[in-house]
Parts: structure tokens; C-alpha cells; sequence
């Protein structure tokens, strides 16, 4: 591959790992690459990605299936009226599925089994929750924002029961058919969680600190059942993403400046 010809946050290998997705720089259309044969297929032409137009985490939910999560454009990024959505997109047909008005469509978080699709939707601060079937795309739930309550790192635990999210500066649990809302931990005074995720069911792990601070690189866990909080990386620079895998044994996180 040529790197430099990729946009950044847009690939990713289908779950038989035979196959990549990727947007390209050269003439902005989604290609398709197989490991196997080498081949390269164009998905969808430059002109339904506009050179104004940003594609981001474009996920994987099956073999055959991509969802196409689209941000909005540079001209209506802060306008209420835009081409902001998420997209179902069959690459064995080369066909849009269903497509899905958002505001938000960056911030997602598909459940483990890939059974719901969770999203943070709105502008600003008033952001609410949306829970949707991932195989229709039909809204389940809706949790309306209340008031200007920053809601942000949205997570699922592995059973897909309870889901969590930091609100106000509290990194809060809930069930995921329930308003009921549990705060697990209150951070720090002019501190801000930079990584929220379920380690198992009974365990969060999160990173948290001032922008400029060392502590912001710490990784802890938090016992849902007893409320101890521990270190588990201190003395690496986590720079990236983290990967809960192996049902919690194994962590993958990017580490570096």
C-alpha cells in the first residue's frame, strides 16, 4: 500500500481479515482491497464524497456489510442544516442499505455483538443518546439531553446490559433499558476524561487528567462492586486508542508521543 494516498481514520479490515476499506486521497472514492487476489475495486465514486466532505470510522458489521459514518461538511460545520449521516453500505452489491440523519456521526460506539449501534447525537454540549438496531437502523431508544450536560466517551459493556458515559464531569453506568443513572466516579476539578471503556462487566477502565499534565497518560480501573480505583499503565505514553481484547485478559494501545 501507499500510505500517503489514504485518508486518516477512514480504513478498516473486514472481520474474515481478507478485506480493506479505505478512502482515497488520489480521487476520494472508497476502494475496496482483497489480501487474496490483490484486487482493488472502487465502492463509491468522488462524486457522492465531496472534496468538502470528511468520511470517518468506517466500520465493519459483517463480511458483507460496511456502515459509512459521514461527518459533516467544512462549510456547515457548525450549521444545523447539513449532509451529516450514517450509512449503510452492502459492498457485495455496491449498494447504500439505509441511510440515517445525524448531527454527530463521529462519536458511535457499535455493542459487541453487534446487535446495536449507539451514537452521540446533537451539537455543542446538547448531545443526546441513540440507541438504534444495527441490522435496520430503526431507533430503539432515545435518551434526550435535559439540559447543556456534556456527554461524551460512550461505552457498552461486554453483555450489551449497561452502557457508560462521563456527563458533567462524572463517568456514569446505566442500564441499557433504563434512565437510571449510577456515578461511578467524579474526576478531578479542571480535568477531562480522555478514554472511557468497559475492561469487563464489573470493571471500567478510563484515562483522565489536565490537557498539558503527565497524568492524562495514566490508565486506571475502577471495581464497579467495591469502587476501588487502580493503576494499570502508568509509565508509558498512551497516545491512542485502547482495545479491550481476549474478554478483558489483553489490552492493544497505542503508545508514543
Amino acid at each position: 500500500f501507499n500510505s500517503r494516498n489514504y485518508l486518516q481514520q477512514v480504513s478498516a479490515i473486514s472481520p474474515d481479515k481478507r478485506y480493506f476499506v479505505y478512502l482515497n486521497r488520489a480521487d476520494r472514492s472508497l476502494y475496496l482491497h482483497d489480501f487474496e487476489t490483490d484486487e482493488k475495486t472502487k465502492l463509491i465514486e468522488k462524486q457522492l464524497v465531496s472534496a468538502e466532505t470528511f468520511l470517518r470510522g468506517v466500520k465493519w458489521i459483517s463480511d458483507s456489510e460496511i456502515l459509512i459514518f459521514k461527518e459533516k461538511s467544512i462549510e456547515s460545520l457548525y450549521s444545523p442544516i447539513d449532509d451529516s449521516s450514517i450509512t449503510r453500505f452492502n459492498v457485495k452489491t455496491k449498494s447504500i442499505v439505509k441511510k440515517i440523519e445525524v448531527a454527530c456521526p463521529e462519536k458511535f460506539k457499535v455493542s459487541p455483538t453487534g446487535k446495536y449501534l449507539m451514537i452521540l447525537d446533537g451539537f455543542s454540549i446538547r448531545q443526546d443518546i441513540k440507541l438504534f438496531d444495527l441490522k435496520t437502523l430503526e431507533l430503539l431508544e432515545f435518551r434526550k439531553n435535559s439540559g447543556f450536560e456534556l456527554i461524551d466517551d460512550i461505552c457498552w459493556s461486554p453483555s450489551e446490559e449497561f452502557i457508560g458515559y462521563v456527563k458533567k464531569k462524572s463517568i456514569i453506568i446505566r442500564p441499557r433499558n433504563s434512565k437510571n443513572e449510577k456515578v461511578v466516579k467524579i474526576l478531578p476539578k479542571d480535568t477531562i476524561c480522555f478514554f472511557l471503556s468497559f475492561l469487563n462487566e464489573n470493571t471500567l477502565i478510563y484515562r483522565y487528567g489536565a490537557p498539558n499534565s503527565q497524568e492524562r497518560y495514566i490508565l486506571w480501573s475502577i471495581d464497579l462492586t467495591t469502587g476501588k480505583e487502580s493503576i494499570l499503565i502508568k509509565n508509558e505514553i498512551l497516545s491512542g486508542d485502547i482495545y479491550v481484547i481476549d474478554n478483558g485478559k489483553k489490552l492493544i494501545a497505542e503508545v508514543g508521543n
